[in-house]
């Protein structure tokens, strides 16, 4: 006796893997327009360009503005020894005022009339 399926030479069917209707692509369509897609890369490189664009007026800005801070801190130094001069004046014109009993109020009528 022969068993069921021995001796007789097994079949089977296969598919192709491009045969299923359901799944087929039609030629020169993808599943993403390329418009789209371009559209999309082009747009990205706009924004991107615009952001090295304002970086670079930014970078300038900043540069322009150390230069500057360090001009005023100079300007700064400058009048604060200016400033320390004119007191160290002052104290002395004081001291000789009071040295010599003089009354500032005074003098300075006495030039105006």
């Amino acid at each position: 006796m022969k068993k069921a399926g021995q001796g007789e030479p097994k079949t089977t069917v296969t598919k192709a893997l491009g045969d299923n209707p359901a799944r087929k692509i039609p030629p020169g369509k993808s599943l993403k327009a390329p418009s789209t897609r371009y559209a999309a890369q082009n747009e990205l490189r706009e924004h991107n360009q615009l952001l090295a664009s304002t970086n670079e007026a930014l970078q300038k800005r900043l540069h322009e503005m150390q230069s500057k801070c360090s001009t005023l801190e100079q300007e700064r130094s400058v009048l604060r020894g200016e400033n320390e001069d004119i007191l160290k004046r002052l104290r002395e014109c004081h001291v000789l005022l009071v040295a010599e009993n003089i009354d500032p109020g005074k003098i300075q009528s006495s030039l105006f009339y």
